[in-house]
């Protein structure tokens, strides 16, 4: 029976429901089928690729439990960061291989005025053909109006689950930040995440909310926390698929009425079954990733463009 979901997605308490209820398999078969349709209507069938280039990587003194580069546990030991010609390269690549955002992910370290002019020379090659987002430290107005002068579409900026207590970043600046963003007219993106088994269903729904309202974001989904050993969250492991799966069904629901606002469905990484919850992006990633200490000299798992394109024409997508 398929899953009546109306306008009532500010009901916290129903996304409750909602959730709890995906671990019963045939409400979560009828919730993937309403979550999928709720995605059509808005943004048709169209199967589209994040392509992100990690810039660089350096132990970090943030000390986010759950990252690869924090310097307490982290077993990169010097910096490495790609040439801007290698950047370019890759962005080129990504953009030849029909990549409909191209993300330029950089360290807590990592220069603006660098990210500025390597996201001008992409545009200046490549004007129309990408969108591009910039996931980077930032502190002020200044930097986000530089950000948008330089033709960058948007930021990825998020709060994370437990922000402040996993992570040394005051929520409320973070906030203060995505505000700001907005009021420059930049897109702001943000992802469920990073979601491990230690996540109850209340921080989950509570952060589709605040991803919802306050922050509009216009990306729904939810990323995966990659075990990293030495990590003080090792030990929970890693979240199953299914419930990403579920998390991403959940979210799109809770979009329903908003979806003006949302230009593209993910969670990461990719799998058959988070498709057919309602995603209709993959991820594709190269360079510096803060899930890994390896630094990814070719596509990050060996998943390709041409390989993202396959996933996402299997689950019924048009790319």
């Amino acid at each position: 029976m398929p899953v009546s979901f109306s306008p009532i997605s500010d009901s916290r308490e129903r996304l409750l429901q909602l959730l709890r209820e995906t671990r019963c398999p045939d409400r979560r078969d009828a919730l993937y089928l309403e979550a999928r349709a709720v995605v059509r209507e808005h943004l048709g069938n169209r199967g589209r690729i994040w392509a992100a280039i990690g810039l660089d990587q350096a132990p970090c003194n943030m000390g986010c439990r759950f990252c690869s580069f924090a310097s307490e546990w982290t077993r990169v030991t010097e910096s490495c960061e790609l040439s801007e010609e290698e950047a370019l390269e890759w962005a080129d690549e990504f953009i030849r291989e029909r990549a409909d955002y191209l993300i330029l992910r950089t360290s807590e370290q990592y220069c603006l005025e660098k990210l500025l002019e390597l996201g001008r020379r992409i545009l200046d090659r490549k004007r129309g053909t990408v969108r591009l987002v910039a996931n980077t430290r930032l502190a002020n107005d200044l930097q986000l109006a530089q950000l948008k002068k330089a033709g960058f579409h948007g930021i990825y900026k998020t709060i994370r689950l437990r922000e402040g207590a996993d992570t040394a970043f005051d929520p409320q600046v973070r906030l203060k930040q995505i505000r700001q963003a907005r009021d420059h007219g930049l897109r702001v993106f943000g992802l469920v995440e990073p979601v491990g088994p230690e996540h109850s269903d209340e921080e989950i729904v509570d952060a589709i909310l605040m991803l919802r309202d306050p922050i509009h974001t216009g990306l729904v989904g939810a990323m995966a926390r990659v075990p990293v050993e030495g990590s003080p969250l090792f030990g929970y492991g890693a979240v199953d698929v299914q419930r990403l799966a579920a998390i991403t069904a959940v979210f799109i629901l809770a979009m329903a009425d908003r979806f003006d606002d949302v230009e593209i469905v993910c969670s990461h990484p990719p799998h058959a079954e988070i498709l057919r919850a309602g995603a209709s992006a993959v991820v594709v990633e190269v360079g510096a990733i803060p899930r890994d200490t390896a630094f990814a000299r070719r596509e990050w798992q060996g998943l390709t463009m041409a390989q993202a394109r396959k996933l996402l024409q299997d689950a019924g997508y048009e790319v």
